[in-house]
This record gives C-alpha cells, sequence and structure tokens, in this order.
C-alpha cells in the first residue's frame, strides 16, 4: 500500500502564491506514483477560532475529521505565507483543533515526516515562517525533512495560469517531496 501524504496550504487568499506552490508539490508527489496524496483546504473546513470554553461543549466535525486524517496519513506537506514572521492564523487555528479532541493530543504529528514550504514576493521568500513551523512540528514529535524551501520573489517564479516555472524552485520542491 502507498503511503498517504496530506498537503495542507495556510492560506484562504485568491491567487495565493503558496497555493500554486502546493499546487507543484502535489503534482510532484502524484506523477511520482510513489505515494497518495489528498489536499485539504482549511479554509472550506470553516472551523471556529479555537476556545477551551467552547471545546466540550461542540467539538466541530471538520476538527475531529483533520484530526482523523492526520492521524492516519503518513506524510503532511504544508505551505504557507509569513505574517509578521510567523505562520497565519488559519493554519495555527487548524492545527490547534487538531491537537484536541479524542486521542492523544499530538497523535496526528508524532512520527509522521513533514515538509513546509513558503513563497512570497519579498526576498526571504516566508523563511522566518518555517522556522517556527518546523519548530511547532517538531515539538508535536513530527519528523521535518530538513529541505528549506523558502522562495523569494513569488512574482517571477509563477506565470500567468499559477504555474511554478523557476527551474531552481522546481527542483527544491522535487527533492523535498521525493
Amino acid at each position: 500500500q502507498k503511503p498517504k501524504i496530506l498537503a495542507l496550504c495556510g492560506s484562504q487568499r485568491t491567487g495565493s502564491f503558496n497555493k500554486m506552490l502546493l499546487a507543484y508539490a502535489v503534482e510532484c508527489i502524484k506523477s511520482s506514483g510513489e505515494a497518495e496524496c489528498e489536499v485539504i483546504d482549511l479554509a472550506e473546513l470553516k472551523l471556529p477560532l479555537y476556545n477551551p470554553d467552547d471545546e466540550a461543549a461542540s467539538f466541530p466535525e471538520a476538527a475531529k475529521s483533520l484530526k482523523a486524517k492526520l492521524v492516519a496519513c503518513h506524510g503532511i506537506i504544508i505551505t504557507c505565507p509569513e505574517y509578521n514572521g510567523l505562520l497565519s492564523p488559519l493554519l495555527l487555528n487548524s492545527i490547534t483543533w487538531a491537537t484536541r479532541g479524542e486521542g492523544g493530543m499530538y497523535d496526528g504529528f508524532k512520527g509522521k515526516c513533514a515538509t513546509v514550504m513558503a513563497t512570497s514576493p519579498g526576498k526571504m521568500g516566508g523563511l522566518r515562517m518555517l522556522r517556527s513551523l518546523q519548530e511547532m512540528l517538531m515539538d508535536m514529535g513530527a519528523v521535518i525533512i530538513p529541505a528549506h524551501s523558502a522562495f523569494g520573489g513569488a512574482f517571477q517564479l509563477f506565470n500567468e495560469e499559477g504555474k511554478l516555472i523557476d527551474k531552481r524552485a522546481q527542483g527544491k520542491v522535487k527533492t523535498a517531496c521525493a
């Protein structure tokens, strides 16, 4: 049976460079034939802002589903924009919900191989966010694939159709997803 990879993007913006980057990564995984890959649109989950007071009374079905999919997968790929050096509120809230509910707190992350990537128009490409996200995932027991994949100058990396066209970036994404 092929390993199952869960693909998540911390951006909900229309025309997001990080969604484009994730689409290329998913294409690489699927075209290799080595693994199955499922994309979860975190914005479509419509998770409420996490509040421990609400957790016991009405745990969202979408959070249960997200956690179950994380528990069942073998690996995780995440792309995310940088917000003031940190991950997006959408991704942080989704991860927070995925660490709650039935089962162990970090069951969805513990022992999972994970790779994280970012792109932005700025020169650093989201590098500061990658560091904090990698640390968070490692603290939850994930095994980080050591490929710093922060791509600056996003306007030059993608064409008008949203396809990654930069050969260097393509190579780094392929390596991270291999």
